[in-house]
C-alpha cells in the first residue's frame, strides 16, 4: 500500500503524525554517508550516522543484510539498511541483502510499539546504488504490503 508524496521528505519531518515512523535508506558497507539522501540524514539526524560509522570504526566492516535502528526524535527511527557496496562497484545495490533487510522491517510491526506505525522514505536503492525502482517497488508490495508506505519523491523523481 504505497502513497508517493511529491516533496523533500526532510522538509516534511514536522508534518509526519505522532506515530512510530520508521525511515529505512540504502548504505553501503564502507561506513560512509557521503550523498543523496544519506547525506541528508547525516546532517538531520547526526546521531544516525554516528551509529553507522561508529559500527564501521569498532568492527572494520558493515554486514550486508543487517540494519541499525536509530531512533532520532520522539517518533521517527532512522534504518540504516546495509545493503549495498562500494560505491565504486559498477552495481553496488545487492538485492538479497536488502531483501533482508525489508523483511526485517516488516517483523518491527508486529511489536506492540511500532504496530500503529508507518514507513516514510524516498525512492532507494537506486541512483547511486544502480538498483531498478519498478523491482523495489514489487518488493515494497510484497515485504511490506499490511505496512502503511509512503515514498517521498522530488519534482525530477516523479
Amino acid at each position: 500500500m504505497i502513497k508517493y508524496i511529491k516533496g523533500n521528505i526532510l522538509e516534511d519531518v514536522e508534518n509526519f503524525p505522532n506515530k512510530p515512523i520508521i525511515f529505512p535508506h540504502v548504505c553501503n558497507t564502507d561506513g560512509v554517508m557521503g550523498s543523496g539522501i544519506a547525506l541528508g540524514i547525516r546532517n538531520t539526524w547526526p546521531k544516525a550516522e554516528k551509529v553507522y560509522s561508529d559500527v564501521f570504526k569498532r568492527d572494520g566492516e558493515l554486514v550486508l543484510g543487517t540494519n541499525q535502528v536509530v531512533k532520532v526524535s520522539d517518533n521517527i527511527y532512522v534504518t540504516n539498511m546495509i545493503a549495498q557496496t562500494s560505491v565504486i562497484d559498477k552495481k553496488p545495490i545487492k538485492y538479497a541483502a536488502l531483501v533482508k533487510c525489508m523483511k526485517s522491517i516488516a517483523n518491527l510491526f508486529e511489536k506492540d510499539q511500532y504496530k500503529s506505525g508507518q514507513i516514510r522514505t524516498v525512492k532507494f536503492g537506486g541512483l547511486r546504488a544502480g538498483g531498478t525502482w519498478e523491482f523495489i517497488e514489487e518488493l515494497i508490495d510484497e515485504i511490506w504490503k499490511d505496512i502503511p508506505v509512503y515514498i517521498y519523491c522530488l519534482e525530477d523523481q516523479i
